[in-house]
């Protein structure tokens, strides 16, 4: 399962529940992105919630004026989860906090999985990390990560860390990629970032490349660079199998971003992993590349690739249009990634090479000179596609000076 397939099941599970129905009936929705469905969500529980707003604010008011123990009582023996969640958006946070602390575990998570966190911010701002962390370990018991991941934007850094303490790596993980609220995400890193190490593990031993994935293309470049570069230091058979996943799911444009910011030793790690050397895995990542507008994201990869796997890669390059390529050589020397097409130029024929100097592109003056600086200054190119390039930039800056 794709890590958007694993949002869109989780989004449906979260609409069954405030919808009071089974899952199976709800198919219809199987071509509905999940963006719509938790638009959708959200709108059904509002409208559930308006008509009922009333006696929920009066049962409030009433909780007020009874002593803690008893409002407690009556909310484990009278109201039941789905009515003590409904009211909780109503009580003032300190009393909610108080009352909660008199409940038993249990029936505060099977309180949480009917809460919407939209109206219980204040309460849930509040949740002491003691607390937070009994609830969390019973709701991972239980299985309901999507529950998790519902409040984990809506408490405090302190309550999630403690949270975070009782539960698995495997299960940080499951919990994390089914974030409600997927611009916290990079905090969740922040706040568990001595955890990740074992988390990338626990994807390897328990099949969740999937979920992996989703969390590699929700975060931001630092995080994917740590990322990256821990995962350059699982054992090679572990990394291969990430690729590999990646390659059944077709996760590449997930995976380049990884790669694009990873330290130059992860990378050449990553790159010789044999898992990325098959035929069928270069060309998988080349056509999601230029599919995706991510040539410049494939570049630092393709110029670490030992040289067999470079070549072909070449090869493939070389095949494409003239107007491809000058649009591709034209986004390298915009982003002065004139050393990493280089490698590439390197393991190409002359009669290749010779193509791609007659693009319109490289009979810019500016453009050459930027693409000899790099030859020049860098590994160095094999002396007789070295001298193609150099009599090439000569013969432009030549009809140049001629103007």
């Amino acid at each position: 399962m794709s890590a958007a397939d694993l949002e869109h099941a989780a989004e449906i599970t979260k609409l069954a529940r405030v919808l009071g129905t089974d899952e199976a009936e709800l198919a219809c929705l199987a071509d509905v992105s999940p963006s719509a469905i938790r638009e959708f969500r959200c709108a059904a529980s509002d409208r559930l919630f308006a008509s009922d707003g009333d006696k929920l604010k009066r049962i409030a008011s009433a909780a007020k004026l009874v002593p803690v123990a008893v409002a407690g009582k009556a909310a484990a023996l009278a109201f039941g989860p789905l009515l003590t969640a409904g009211v909780a958006g109503s009580v003032e946070p300190a009393r909610g906090i108080a009352i909660a602390n008199t409940l038993p575990v249990k029936f505060l998570a099977k309180t949480a999985i009917e809460l919407d966190p939209r109206r219980c911010g204040p309460i849930l701002s509040e949740l002491p990390p003691k607390l937070a962390g009994r609830v969390a370990a019973h709701l991972v018991e239980v299985g309901e990560h999507i529950t998790l991941g519902r409040f984990v934007g809506a408490i405090s850094d302190p309550a999630l860390r403690a949270a975070a303490a009782e539960i698995s790596d495997a299960d940080l993980l499951r919990v994390a990629c089914l974030l409600e609220d997927r611009g916290a995400i990079d905090n969740v890193f922040d706040v568990i970032s001595d955890r990740l190490s074992g988390v990338l593990a626990a994807a390897g031993e328990e099949g969740l490349w999937p979920e992996a994935l989703g969390l590699l293309y929700a975060i931001n470049d630092e995080h994917r660079a740590i990322m990256g570069n821990l995962a350059a230091q699982l054992d090679p058979e572990v990394l291969g199998s990430l690729v590999d996943v990646a390659h059944e799911t077709q996760a590449w444009s997930t995976l380049l971003p990884v790669t694009r910011v990873m330290n130059i030793e992860s990378l050449r790690i990553f790159a010789t992993n044999p898992a990325v050397q098959q035929q069928d895995t270069i060309s998988a990542v080349m056509d999601e590349a230029l599919a995706e507008g991510m040539w410049l994201d494939l570049l630092p990869l393709a110029g670490e690739l030992p040289e067999q796997s470079r070549s072909y890669l070449a090869g493939r390059i070389a095949d494409l249009g003239p107007d491809v390529l000058d649009d591709l050589v034209r986004q390298t020397d915009d982003a002065a990634q004139w050393r990493s097409l280089l490698p590439l130029v390197g393991v190409m024929g002359p009669d290749e090479v010779g193509t791609l100097l007659k693009l319109p592109v490289l009979a810019d003056a500016e453009v050459m000179t930027n693409a000899l600086d790099a030859a020049s200054s860098g590994e160095g190119l094999p002396t007789e596609i070295f001298d193609l390039v150099v009599a090439h930039g000569e013969a432009v800056g030549a009809q140049f000076s001629a103007v």
